[in-house]
């Protein structure tokens, strides 16, 4: 009796112990801190002509609280929103959409006055100038990517 006890309550242990057992995070994505990094990053840029792969014209906007917008214009405007984090001493940008957990991460090449190249983990890169005169404002861009969601 005193074994069958004993027994019981060894498989109640071991039941209990699975019990605290969980799943960890299987997300190997980096931690993003929005609005770090160098303030020459901020404000509209135009990516340039041959660096696009479609016939549209894309602009990104850098904003200073960490977010940005990724904004494709052909026939409708198509607006993402993103957080951003630069670390001016690595040269690594990494950008999470809000809709997406995933970060991905760019190196900026060059960013000096009004240009700025940046390239893709996949060795891709683009250029791009910056605008002196945005076509859109950070309200009607937050209000576009409100409306797409």
């Amino acid at each position: 009796m005193k074994k069958l006890h004993f027994m019981t309550l060894c498989l109640a242990m071991v039941m209990a112990s699975l019990c605290f057992v969980s799943c960890g995070d299987d997300d190997d994505y980096p931690e993003i801190h929005p609005g770090t990094g160098s303030k020459a990053l901020l404000g509209t840029w135009q990516v340039l002509p041959g660096f696009t792969t479609w016939d549209e014209t894309n602009y990104v906007v850098f904003c200073s609280d960490g977010t940005g917008y990724d904004i494709e214009v052909e026939q409708t405007i198509d607006v993402d929103k993103f957080e951003y984090e630069y670390q001016p001493a690595t040269r690594k940008l990494l950008v999470r959409e809000i809709d997406d957990n995933e970060v991905e991460q760019f190196e900026v090449v060059k960013l000096e006055g009004d240009k700025l190249i940046i390239r893709e983990d996949d060795g891709d890169t683009f250029e791009a100038a910056r605008c002196s005169q945005p076509p859109y404002t950070v309200k009607q861009l937050e209000q576009l990517w409100q409306m797409q969601r």
